[in-house]
């Protein structure tokens, strides 16, 4: 597992971080959680929420495994772009920029 740890918790076009949120070295800031609806995608721009923080998801994590893709009920990791621990707190949520509401 390249994060090391048990994922847990969060995504969607919502994803709300349910788990946790932390740094991992050479890895950056790494959000846990599951998905709870739409399709989470590699290179994704993202809308943290309530902060309206915009990032990417660099990678995405599922039972220790890279993958391109994630779905409802997934629980995955992913790695988030140019954004601090501090930024980003349990019960945040997530969402797809292009699709926000």
């Amino acid at each position: 597992c390249q994060w090391g740890y048990v994922l847990w918790g969060i995504i969607s076009y919502n994803i709300t971080v349910s788990q946790d949120v932390f740094k991992m070295k050479s890895i950056g800031t790494v959000i846990t959680g599951r998905v709870e609806s739409g399709i989470l995608n590699k290179g994704m721009q993202l809308t943290v929420a309530p902060q309206g923080l915009t990032t990417v998801a660099k990678s995405i994590e599922m039972h220790c495994e890279a993958v391109t893709a994630a779905l409802p009920g997934d629980t995955v990791g992913i790695n988030l772009k140019n954004v601090q621990v501090k930024d980003i707190h349990r019960g945040d949520v997530i969402s797809d920029s292009k699709n926000d509401h």
